[in-house]
């Protein structure tokens, strides 16, 4: 299935980042020993951005995540646990929209089926089946008109997108090119200093 989903489509700009990120095949690593050697960080901070640690879905949640690390672990798997992300709190803080670029993708999403009733948003808005689609809270994105673009905003935004990604390819270097897992807190605290926020 990740063989069919993965790869670049050129109606969703976003995915070009992933151009040469992903195996020629996920099938290759359908193997009971491909763990073994493997090192897979884990963050333990919670980044969603309504995330409530404290809630009783969250604990359920965190206790299949839990089982889930000890089996990474049974299978071999180094696992680092936990990796920090400086200022991650910070970085995602910036997180900004661009409703002329969303409502654009949506366009060409719904495209992509010619007999569709819904060519636009606010097709969408005026459909009788959105109330009955989904909550409320959910709908009022469809029905209340697009917010204007903030320029600055959008700029601070993918500056700490890109800050974001520096950090994770540091991250991940650390974690390839060191044999030690306690090692890799200095690793981060100089990649913290080469590239601030």
């Amino acid at each position: 299935m990740l063989d069919a989903m993965v790869g670049y489509d050129p109606e969703d700009p976003v995915t070009a980042l992933g151009i040469g990120q992903s195996p020629a095949s996920y099938v290759r690593s359908l193997d009971r020993n491909s763990l073994k050697g493997a090192r897979i960080g884990v963050l333990r901070e919670s980044i969603g951005l309504n995330s409530e640690p404290d809630s009783e879905d969250f604990k359920k949640v965190d206790a299949v995540f839990q089982k889930n690390v000890a089996e990474l672990k049974a299978a071999g798997a180094t696992v680092i646990d936990p990796i920090v992300i400086p200022n991650l709190k910070a970085l995602l803080a910036k997180r900004a929209t661009n409703p002329a670029i969303a409502d654009e993708a949506l366009r060409r999403y719904l495209a992509r089926n010619p007999t569709s009733p819904f060519k636009t948003r606010e097709d969408i808005a005026k459909s009788p089946e959105l109330s009955k689609s989904i909550p409320p809270s959910k709908a009022v994105q469809w029905t209340t008109p697009l917010q204007r673009t903030d320029p600055a905003k959008w700029g601070e935004y993918l500056q700490a997108r890109e800050a974001l990604s520096r950090k994770l390819w540091g991250i991940i270097s650390s974690m390839r090119s060191s044999t030690n897992p306690s090692s890799i807190s200095p690793h981060l605290s100089k990649m913290e200093s080469i590239h601030p926020s």
